[in-house]
């Protein structure tokens, strides 16, 4: 068993308004774990993957420490902050066009092809909140908006058909925790607004029954070779390029596969660039607020995947509930009423009730250290619940009381970041 990340984020100026100069950022930078993410104001940062041992956590934290702070140690020295959130609040729509795509092609093919797909049509954003935000928009540049935090989860094949259906049950205690994106263009959405933001940004009306991005058709029975055969038969391809890496390694089945974004996705990697491993990537959190929540969020997932996984929890959890449940939490986060087992209850009192001792005994037995247990269930993940103060409910929170000026707030969000404190501790 092993887990890695994928973490990212925002490159804003002294006014924290995004900036578009990724290219320079990362050339000066010259570090191959941090590379350029579809617009020119993000950044993703890769952090390595750690053996699932004693001191895995701890391990976790203080890699990606490492990498965080030479990224933002150079983003100083270019007056620049780097900033992990949800959905940035000082983002406006004018600045998500396509002279702000990465130059990479792979990026221009995406948006040339989608755009083909739609038949040139535009996209309609259309989410309901508190507020109700309506967009017409003419590129895949929209799904920019949205910065994630993805969770890599590699164990032995015989597992992953078990590991993959828990992670659709935790999707939505993952979500409700991890919520960091109340705000887009200025109105208060979901807890979460990067699910709907992100499967609308892609959407291709009419050329599938499924949707590119979004939860999935059910739970797997056999092996994950269902999800690679769901892909060739029911979603056309996006990219139609002939690849000169050998077919041992699979490479048009990868490039389909990454254009096909399930919330919780298979993965065909490559050990030293040759030898195909399977895992599984959970796509559902929100960057941030804090390296010391990020950690706790993978802990709570791994401790809770795993026991779910043991107890064959599909068996009791119909696909509908958990997809259902999965929508509710990034909606109205940790006061979503959620299914169970047969019975409605608060998501709230569930996660604290069951699914931390469950994490827990998870964590236990994949032979995690009792004090790091400690550290990022108890210390984390609990106290943030119990509280109910998310990165989300901050958010909110400071706009009420000082009003909508979120130049200021994300300032504010920024400084409480880079000192690590946990958002639970956050005062307004």
């Amino acid at each position: 068993h092993s887990v890695g990340l994928e973490l990212e984020a925002c490159l804003v100026d002294e006014n924290f308004l995004p900036v578009p100069e990724n290219e320079h950022f990362l050339t000066s930078l010259n570090d191959p774990l941090v590379v350029p993410e579809l617009s020119k104001f993000n950044i993703e940062l890769n952090i390595p993957p750690q053996k699932l041992s004693k001191h895995a956590l701890q391990n976790l934290y203080l890699e990606m420490k490492r990498i965080w702070d030479k990224v933002q140690r150079h983003a100083e020295k270019l007056n620049l902050h780097v900033i992990m959130i949800g959905c940035l609040p000082t983002l406006n729509e004018k600045i998500l066009t396509t002279k702000n795509m990465s130059n990479l092609q792979r990026f221009k093919a995406l948006d040339h092809e989608l755009m083909k797909l739609r038949k040139d049509r535009s996209l309609h954003l259309h989410i309901e909140g508190k507020d109700m935000l309506n967009v017409t928009h003419r590129d895949v540049l929209l799904e920019a908006a949205a910065t994630s935090m993805q969770i890599h989860l590699q164990m032995g094949d015989a597992q992953m058909v078990n590991y993959y259906n828990a992670s659709l049950i935790a999707s939505a205690p993952m979500v409700a925790i991890a919520a960091n994106a109340p705000y887009l263009f200025g109105k208060l959405l979901w807890e979460d607004s990067r699910i709907p933001l992100f499967e609308q940004a892609v959407n291709v009306p009419n050329t599938s029954e499924y949707e590119r991005v979004g939860f999935g058709s059910g739970y797997l029975k056999k092996s994950l070779f269902e999800l690679f055969l769901e892909n060739l038969e029911k979603y056309p391809v996006i990219l139609p390029v002939k690849m000169k890496e050998s077919s041992d390694q699979l490479p048009h089945l990868r490039l389909h596969n990454g254009t096909i974004w399930r919330w919780n996705r298979p993965i065909i990697g490559l050990e030293n660039h040759h030898t195909p491993h399977l895992r599984v990537e959970h796509r559902v959190c929100s960057a941030g607020p804090t390296l010391h929540d990020i950690v706790g969020n993978v802990a709570f997932f791994l401790g809770l995947t795993h026991q779910m996984a043991q107890e064959r929890l599909e068996n009791k959890i119909p696909f509908e509930i958990a997809r259902s449940n999965f929508y509710e939490a990034a909606r109205h986060g940790l006061s979503a009423s959620v299914e169970w087992i047969g019975v409605k209850t608060e998501l709230r009192t569930l996660i604290i009730d069951q699914f931390i001792p469950m994490a827990q005994e998870g964590l236990s037995d994949l032979g995690i250290d009792k004090s790091e247990q400690q550290t990022y269930l108890k210390e984390v993940i609990l106290p943030r619940v119990d509280k109910m103060q998310t990165g989300a409910v901050w958010q909110r929170k400071y706009i009420e009381h000082h009003g909508r000026d979120f130049q200021k707030m994300t300032q504010e969000y920024f400084r409480k970041q880079e000192a690590d404190q946990p958002v639970h501790e956050w005062s307004g």
